[in-house]
């Protein structure tokens, strides 16, 4: 089965206060995917997992959790104070491109939960801080006040996307939350945001993220006309080649991605879409997937 690997995380810049956290309403672009004891969430850019274990809150049993969730930087120990729980988190920022100026902000968090349980939740972000949604995540998390509707099956037969169920092909799959790969018809990702300005920051971020890897070579970068669930658009397009190793590898040599940010049935949107040259193009220039939610304008 062929997969398209590309690692799309999202940005965006805002400010935070941090003496009261803001409350606001994210439950209408949260979306989550339950993997056994893992849940995965996606939300303005956010990329969230949890996991609930059967132990006590105490030194003891975090530190013996830190091998298993590969906690490098134990010394930086600190706790958050607005949560409304007991807490450690260890944070790491990492440089992932000086060149297109890409920062990594990790946070990996112990909270204690109900009847003495212990929740571990990772948060990855690019170029992001939010405390204010932060805080409400982890807390909402804890208190299990994630809408059951905001929590997609593990077989994507249909998607929500932004709010529009989508029916998929059998053969689709979720690479990540919010990742859908249908195997010779596309591959999507997208994300909800609370501000279509903090989309379009995000969306130069994914192009820079995939142009700082340099495992292909462009061979075309343009702005094209469109249409992006029924708004009539502009998307960048930019095509790739591939050397021997990855075309071999996938059975296509040219990778065609298109960068969208746009405000569509009352939601800001941004969606990350592409296709190798060997998958099925229909009459209109697209393969399946994304002809499902886009279209070339002539």
């Amino acid at each position: 089965m062929k997969k398209i690997i590309i690692f799309l995380l999202f940005t965006f810049n805002t400010s935070y206060l941090f003496s009261q956290v803001k409350s606001f309403d994210f439950t209408d672009r949260i979306q989550a995917l339950q993997n056994k004891n893992v849940i995965f969430y996606n939300t303005d850019g956010f990329q969230i997992s949890s996991e609930k274990i059967n132990l006590e809150f105490n030194e003891k049993n975090i530190e013996n959790l830190f091998k298993k969730f590969n906690i490098k930087n134990s010394g930086s120990k600190q706790i958050e104070n607005l949560l409304n729980y007991k807490n450690y988190y260890f944070d790491q920022t990492k440089i992932i491109s000086e060149e297109f100026g890409l920062v990594q902000y990790s946070k990996d968090y112990f909270v204690e939960g109900p009847e003495k349980s212990l929740f571990f939740i990772q948060i990855g972000t690019i170029n992001l801080k939010n405390k204010d949604l932060e805080i409400q995540i982890i807390n909402s998390i804890i208190q299990n006040r994630i809408p059951k509707h905001c929590f997609n099956e593990l077989k994507p037969d249909t998607i929500n996307f932004a709010g529009r169920k989508i029916k998929l092909e059998n053969s689709c799959y979720w690479s990540n939350i919010n990742t859908v790969q249908c195997p010779y018809a596309g591959e999507m990702n997208w994300s909800v945001f609370e501000k279509l300005e903090q989309a379009k920051i995000c969306l130069d971020a994914q192009e820079h993220i995939t142009k700082s890897k340099k495992s292909g070579k462009i061979i075309s970068e343009e702005f094209v006309p469109i249409i992006f669930e029924g708004v009539e658009t502009e998307a960048k397009r930019i095509t790739y080649s591939f050397g021997k190793g990855m075309g071999l590898v996938l059975g296509a040599k040219k990778l065609t991605i298109y960068y969208v940010a746009v405000n569509t049935n009352n939601k800001n949107i941004l969606c990350v879409l592409s296709h190798w040259n060997n998958d099925r193009i229909n009459e209109n220039g697209l393969p399946p997937l994304l002809a499902k939610v886009m279209s070339l304008k002539k």
